[in-house]
């Protein structure tokens, strides 16, 4: 009977989040009971604090609300054309403000919402070291599940010296210019076919070192 007693004792405890440590604490420290340091379950910032010294709160009640934003979710909602061929996996860019950065489509929800007839689908972005937060709208782009492609900023892209669309890639023997073809433009984004996968491409920056290949005096198409 002690036992049990002892053990149901033990999970009232684990289910107030109390560790190991803490529980085992209290056969050598008995004055403590009643008392006991609430730990944060996971890292990450404290977004709303609602507890008030002296309040006696039951079990279930919101204290403060920790929010971990070094990983977000985008919804975007999309037309059931816009939608067609994607597929969890498939890499998408996500615009905010001037922020771009990478993300990875991780689900839709195969229905249209009955009065905007559009379909949800979430994507999963790194947000360490970007800054973005909870709440602020995003511009998604999808490259074409059919033409193939990768969407590119305005910065990333130069003229060649015959005026052609030209992007540079790292390689190693330093940066590369590569000819490229833009399908489509939209609001400062751009649908650009012609380059092999995994290339490492210059976001930003390429008008300035393509100025500085050509002050130098090499031709554009060499490292």
């Amino acid at each position: 009977t002690a036992e049990v007693q002892a053990e149901l004792t033990r999970a009232n405890l684990e289910a107030l989040n109390r560790t190991t440590a803490q529980i085992t604490a209290l056969a050598s420290q008995p004055a403590s009971i009643g008392q006991f340091q609430l730990l944060a379950p996971i890292n990450g910032r404290v977004q709303q604090d609602v507890a008030m010294l002296g309040q006696v709160s039951a079990g279930g009640n919101t204290l403060m609300q920790l929010t971990d934003e070094s990983h977000l979710w985008v919804e975007a909602q999309l037309s059931a054309a816009q939608v067609e061929g994607i597929t969890n996996g498939d890499t998408a860019l996500v615009k905010v403000g001037e922020v771009s950065v990478q993300g990875t489509i991780i689900g839709r929800s195969h229905e249209l919402d009955s009065i905007t007839r559009t379909e949800q689908v979430l994507v999963s972005i790194n947000n360490k070291g970007v800054g973005l937060h909870a709440g602020q709208f995003a511009e998604l782009y999808l490259p074409s599940s059919l033409n193939g492609g990768v969407v590119l900023p305005d910065a990333a892209l130069t003229r060649s010296a015959d005026g052609h669309w030209q992007v540079f890639i790292e390689d190693e023997d330093g940066f590369e210019a590569i000819e490229v073809e833009v399908t489509e433009r939209q609001r400062g984004m751009n649908m650009v076919k012609g380059l092999a996968a995994s290339s490492n491409i210059v976001i930003s920056g390429a008008f300035l070192l393509a100025s500085e290949l050509a002050k130098a005096g090499f031709d554009i198409h060499n490292h």
